[in-house]
């Protein structure tokens, strides 16, 4: 327990930090082209990442039959702007229903 503790916190503290110190001058720093390339480079990393995790866990699900659908509704819904606490919601019924084997 107390490694995840250590972990979380190593993981999410600098970030943290990083925001609360540069919120105050983000408007000022805003105005500067280095600093929105900058900032243009870490989203787009950011993106990066996350197709890399979204593949990764992708490619470790076993896929059946009943699941593609149910991820390509998932897609569907967010591109429809359902808000994602009803999409977790909904994932968690079909989850737990134990439709999905």
């Amino acid at each position: 327990m107390s490694g995840a503790v250590a972990a979380t916190i190593g993981i999410f503290l600098p970030s943290f930090l990083l925001v609360i110190g540069v919120a105050p001058w983000f408007a000022r720093l805003q105005a500067r082209p280095r600093f929105r390339h900058a900032l243009t480079g870490a989203t787009l990393s950011f993106v990066g990442l996350l197709a890399a995790v979204t593949l990764r866990l992708g490619s470790a699900v076993p896929w059946t039959v009943p699941r593609a659908p149910v991820v390509i509704a998932a897609f569907l819904a967010l591109r429809a702007g359902v808000s994602l606490p009803w999409l977790i919601a909904g994932a968690l019924a079909i989850g737990a229903s134990g439709v999905l084997g």
